[in-house]
């Protein structure tokens, strides 16, 4: 049996269009709910895992950063298998 972690993705959140580019983790409501694993250093790219999937992570931070649905993309990464 599989067992089912808290945490999916991993997932790659892009902004684009922006103004201004968001802090990410200076919102209570993503922190609890991502795990950052990179970010790039222009702040436009983060590669996280989500207690939620994709869908709903890019819906929260539209409502939370005040960005509309053009400006984040969440996108699922797969990780590679060598063999």
């Amino acid at each position: 049996m599989r067992k089912v972690s808290k945490w999916d993705g991993p997932y790659l959140i892009q902004f684009k269009d922006a103004d201004i580019l968001p802090e990410l983790l200076s919102n209570r409501k993503l922190r609890e709910t991502i795990d950052v694993i990179h970010a790039d250093s222009n702040g436009k790219n983060y590669r996280v895992y989500s207690k939620i999937n994709d869908k709903k992570l890019q819906q929260l931070i539209v409502k939370e950063l005040g960005l509309t649905t053009n400006q984040v993309q969440v996108t699922y990464t797969k990780l590679y298998t060598f063999v």
